[in-house]
């Protein structure tokens, strides 16, 4: 397949269309665009494209989000480590209290 730069500018055009008609939440009906706009829509591009399609990058998610979804089960394990300490101190004291009646006077 032979590299076609009119079906790359094709392309180009339709993204740049989409990226300012979402930016600016109305479309632009000229294909040109100030050199200042452009130059901030080919970072804001760059940088997604880098974010999405990015191998290293790509890597880097997966890490974090090993590193969260162990995180956020360390701290359940914590709460309910902490629950259970909590529920056998609520028990004792409500055993105590069940225990104290049995002595109160007043019944």
């Amino acid at each position: 397949m032979a590299f076609d730069s009119d079906d790359l500018d094709s392309a180009l055009e339709k993204v740049i269309s989409v990226y300012f008609r979402i930016k600016h939440k109305a479309p632009n009906y000229t294909t040109t665009y100030l050199r200042r706009s452009l130059v901030e829509c080919m970072e804001d591009l760059t940088k997604r494209a880098m974010f999405n399609h990015c191998i290293e990058t790509q890597v880097d998610k997966h890490e974090v989000d090993e590193a969260y979804r162990e995180w956020v089960k360390e701290e359940a394990e914590l709460n309910d480590s902490i629950n259970m300490s909590l529920d056998a101190k609520n028990d004792r004291i409500i055993r105590i209290k069940e225990h104290m009646k049995k002595y109160d006077k007043e019944n």
